[in-house]
């Protein structure tokens, strides 16, 4: 069959798909390109973390806290136990009712790590932070029963955290304290005296920085761990912390920033979370109650101790390696 694509001249098909499919390809080579210099602008590059990077002697504990949720619980755990360089997992019991499974429970036949109980005397929230059970790493991941993050990731915040400043948490979820607004009887917007707490990526107002990681998947040296169960600085509000069951981690956050003046790190990733429970958080009172903390927290301290941080880490479009970029939004 003959075309024809001008009068007089024959159409040569082979050559047409040719010459298309090399400029698909030219236009292809050319967007990665773009995207890699891009991502050179965007992120630091002389900052990359992950798992490669980590030296195979490093270990950390992993830290469940737990409360009755015995099938998210047993997700959580089978997740965890294959992941490397995980020196044990310390399943934090705090139930005087319920006395904890066996282990047998579990799916522990590939555990690359022990899974140990730690039995508590009560079943404060200050339980997730009172350290039993004895461990030689100084790095401590402390998490939920509902939460699942993924092992290359944790490895890599892991070693975020190690070579960063080991002073310092560094986790997988955020939050941000800002001055409460009101609106005036003409319609202005002013600030008050007091601070509330709230997400950083809130839908009706969003903050190119945070304030506080949460410890529901975050890295944190143990001796703050020991600092918060016995300073006798902070006594009155650890009773505080029991009585409203809430607000734990905020004080946790206060205890590391007053002691070190040093920034949170925030690890964007994928956090999974499990099981449809309720928890704290689902409370109707929860925002007031973590509101009244933040508050509380610095008339105690007798400062605001907390540090803003307009960077956090995400992974890199083409490598999957984590990079230190700004937050905008």
């Amino acid at each position: 069959m003959q075309l024809f694509w001008s009068k007089g001249r024959r159409f040569d098909l082979k050559h047409f798909i040719f010459q298309y499919a090399y400029i698909i390809g030219v236009i292809f080579l050319v967007g990665i390109v773009l995207t890699l210099v891009i991502e050179n602008n965007i992120y630091d590059s002389n900052i990359e973390y992950d798992v490669l990077n980590i030296n195979e002697n490093d270990k950390f504990v992993i830290r469940v806290n737990t409360w009755r949720r015995n099938d998210t619980l047993y997700e959580v755990i089978n997740h965890y136990s294959t992941c490397s360089h995980v020196e044990a997992i310390h399943i934090i019991w705090p139930d005087p009712v319920f006395h904890p499974m066996e282990l047998s429970f579990f799916k522990l036949n590939n555990a690359k790590a022990p899974v140990l109980f730690e039995i508590q005397s009560d079943s404060s929230l200050n339980s997730r932070f009172n350290i039993i059970l004895p461990s030689k790493s100084d790095a401590i991941f402390t998490t939920d029963d509902d939460i699942i993050i993924s092992c290359k990731d944790l490895i890599s915040a892991y070693n975020i955290w190690k070579n960063n400043n080991t002073d310092t948490m560094v986790g997988f979820a955020a939050r941000v304290h800002t001055r409460e607004q009101i609106k005036t009887s003409n319609n202005t917007i002013v600030y008050t005296n007091r601070y509330i707490y709230t997400m950083y990526d809130h839908p009706a107002r969003k903050f190119n920085y945070y304030s506080i990681v949460l410890t529901k998947a975050s890295f944190i040296h143990k001796k703050y761990l020991h600092l918060y169960s016995n300073s006798p600085d902070i006594s009155s509000l650890r009773k505080f912390v029991a009585v409203n069951r809430n607000c734990e981690d905020i004080l946790m956050a206060f205890v590391v920033s007053n002691n070190t003046n040093s920034l949170p790190w925030l690890v964007r990733t994928q956090l999974t979370k499990v099981g449809k429970h309720d928890g704290i958080s689902d409370g109707k009172k929860h925002e007031n109650i973590r509101d009244n903390c933040i508050n509380l927290f610095m008339e105690t301290f007798r400062k605001n101790p907390l540090q803003y941080n307009h960077y956090y880490y995400t992974k890199g479009y083409i490598d999957n390696k984590f990079y230190k970029t700004a937050l905008q939004f």
